[in-house]
């Protein structure tokens, strides 16, 4: 495993004693850049005996993602709902690290990933957050934080503690009309807040080598701030919060294909996204990072959509689907995103007419795996191959950058061969279509 971490012990002389203590890192976490999520269990009637067993599906998820699929990143919705959904009980408002020490959570914790994303709100959520909760919210994240780096301690892996699709928690709404209250912006500003100190406090205290923690904010509308001028987590959030390393976005407002621009390729996709997430990175706090701070936590293109508008049968449309993924992925190497996740693993959208949507990587019905797996699975395989390959030739870590332009070169080699098999030339027609709020 190739650990792109670096921490500075410091010594603080206090008396005839000292306490080494460790400061932040400035590389960045480095990844295979694009990875697939599934970061909550599925609900009961979702589950299929005969493809996942008696193994509970969060870590039927990871373990598949990292194992089977190759990826190097993994993300987790650490939340009691999610262990009942899989039958086990839980105590009431149990603690960050009093899950994260739940069987399922350990064993998926263990698996050889690089990178993981947890969706972190604590036993004391944004809704029931007041400053009398604040010493409280403090000490779960640090104690959470401490575990991590002292469970994880040398394992060469970066966590990013963080939050869920933050501009729904603050008010905002699907028709994105209006400003979000001075009185949520508030509170949101303080909970990122004291979350961020906890979590950046500790790993000044807690003495720790090649395993890093992070802070990120998820955010899902940018264009409502950007072109409306609307009050959202991107503008009258994230410039006033101190902590916040990365920003993840929830981008179907961004590039769902309701918005980007026919014909559905590149060129199109590039101007726009590429004012977004400039504009993103331009309100970041000042933090001891190096390079792009703003990736993509999750973007997704359905099947039935895809069927639907192009007129195609399911196979091709899984070549278009998969096109579409790998194209998005391209232009937002090509800006910079440090990470890029797919949503989702399994199907777990209904359609409406006893099927899914068809987001998922893998039918869960039929335990088939569609097109999009085989090609993030050759794009895996090719990663690990290149940075070994690098390595080698090098005699040092891989840079991000290089890993990067090859990685870039690679998806646009393969969405032209994608672009052949399925005589699809990017046309869609601009009918309005949204994701659903989960």
């Amino acid at each position: 495993m190739i650990s792109r971490s670096r921490t500075i012990l410091c010594i603080a002389i206090i008396g005839a004693g000292s306490i080494a203590f460790a400061v932040d890192t400035t590389d960045p976490p480095f990844c295979h850049i694009m990875g697939v999520q599934q970061p909550q269990a599925l609900l009961p009637e979702q589950v299929n005996p005969k493809l996942h067993g008696k193994t509970p599906t969060q870590f039927w998820a990871a373990e598949h993602v990292v194992n089977e699929l190759g990826s190097d990143m993994i993300k987790i919705a650490l939340d009691e709902k999610h262990l009942k959904r899989q039958g086990f009980e839980v105590g009431k408002n149990p603690s960050l690290t009093e899950l994260a020490t739940h069987p399922v959570y350990e064993k998926t914790l263990a698996l050889p990933y690089r990178l993981a994303f947890f969706w972190a709100h604590g036993s004391i959520q944004f809704k029931y957050f007041t400053p009398r909760k604040e010493k409280l919210v403090y000490r779960e994240f640090y104690d959470f934080t401490k575990h991590l780096l002292t469970k994880h301690n040398g394992s060469g892996k970066t966590f990013m503690i963080g939050n869920w699709e933050g501009d729904w928690l603050l008010g905002a709404k699907e028709a994105g009309d209006g400003n979000c209250t001075e009185e949520n912006i508030q509170k949101m500003i303080s909970w990122m807040n004291i979350r961020g100190k906890a979590i950046d406090d500790v790993k000044k205290a807690v003495p720790h080598e090649n395993v890093q923690v992070y802070f990120y904010m998820e955010i899902n509308q940018v264009r409502k701030a950007r072109v409306d001028g609307l009050k959202r987590m991107v503008n009258s959030v994230l410039p006033h919060t101190k902590y916040t390393d990365y920003v993840s976005i929830s981008s179907y407002e961004i590039q769902g294909l309701n918005v980007w621009a026919n014909p559905k390729d590149a060129d199109s996709l590039r101007p726009e996204l590429f004012k977004d997430l400039d504009y993103v990175q331009s309100k970041l706090p000042p933090r001891s990072i190096q390079g792009k701070r703003v990736g993509i936590g999750e973007i997704g293109y359905t099947l039935v959509h895809i069927r639907s508008r192009y007129g195609v049968d399911e196979e091709t449309a899984e070549t278009i689907q998969a096109r579409l993924a790998l194209e998005n992925a391209q232009v937002n190497l090509e800006w910079g995103v440090p990470f890029w996740l797919w949503w989702a693993l399994h199907n777990n959208e209904p359609d409406g007419n006893g099927g899914y949507l068809g987001f998922g990587l893998i039918d869960q019905d039929s335990a088939k795996k569609r097109r999009l797996w085989r090609e993030m699975k050759d794009y895996n395989d090719w990663a690990k191959a290149f940075i070994k390959k690098e390595q080698w030739r090098t005699k040092q870590d891989t840079s991000p950058e290089i890993f990067r332009k090859a990685a870039v070169r690679w998806l646009e080699a393969r969405v032209k061969k994608l672009r052949r098999e399925a005589g699809d030339d990017g046309e869609l027609p601009a009918k309005p279509w949204k994701k659903k709020k989960r």
